[in-house]
């Protein structure tokens, strides 16, 4: 099988968009960002701890309920898990990012997060909570983004415990002032 081609460049800008959200949280705002095994070993100074904390944050199990289904395992026979895009250690705080810069897939495959969102995909041991972000310049303007945050909003009110547990923001701000506006009280908070 071959490697699937990037038609809409979706792989490219995504990881454009999380290396400016990176600088952005860490230079703009002073936090860290951690992502891959090696951030968290610097940033908790023990290997051991270190991978312990990047399990619990950055690789997020399937939820039992679909353990059953013929695709739920990868073809090495382990079962599948979804990838976070990073942690802020500081606020205790997994973050998944959605970047939109024109009209297109992504607004589609937010629905799905919302459903991961639900079942308690990023719940894990530590109490971390969400921040999802919806950004970029089309990120006010699409419809599918307003749906799924007034559905989120929806599942909230209602008292889905896991949404309780979650930040939802859509920032079309170049400087990203809704995040910001999130970040920084958090920042004072916890000196």
């Amino acid at each position: 099988m071959t490697k699937t081609e990037d038609k809409h460049h979706a792989s490219k800008s995504g990881a454009r968009s999380e290396k400016e959200m990176r600088e952005f949280i860490e230079n703009d705002l002073g936090y860290h960002f951690l992502k891959n095994k090696q951030d968290f070993i610097n940033y908790y100074g023990s290997k051991d701890e270190g991978i312990k904390i990047w399990r619990q944050t950055r690789y997020r199990p399937l939820p039992i309920k679909y353990h059953h289904l013929w695709n739920a395992k990868t073809k090495l026979g382990k079962l599948r898990r979804y990838e976070t895009d990073g942690y802020i250690p500081e606020a205790n705080m997994i973050v998944e990012m959605k970047y939109s810069k024109n009209q297109g897939t992504t607004e589609e495959k937010i629905h799905k997060d919302l459903i991961k969102i639900k079942d308690g995909v990023y719940q894990n041991e530590l109490g971390s909570t969400l921040l999802y972000i919806i950004f970029g310049p089309n990120s006010g303007k699409a419809f599918d983004f307003e749906m799924f945050e007034y559905d989120f909003n929806e599942a909230k009110r209602n008292g889905d415990p896991h949404c309780g547990n979650t930040t939802v923001i859509i920032d079309d701000t170049p400087t990203l002032e809704h995040l910001r506006a999130i970040l920084v009280p958090t920042r004072m908070a916890a000196k």
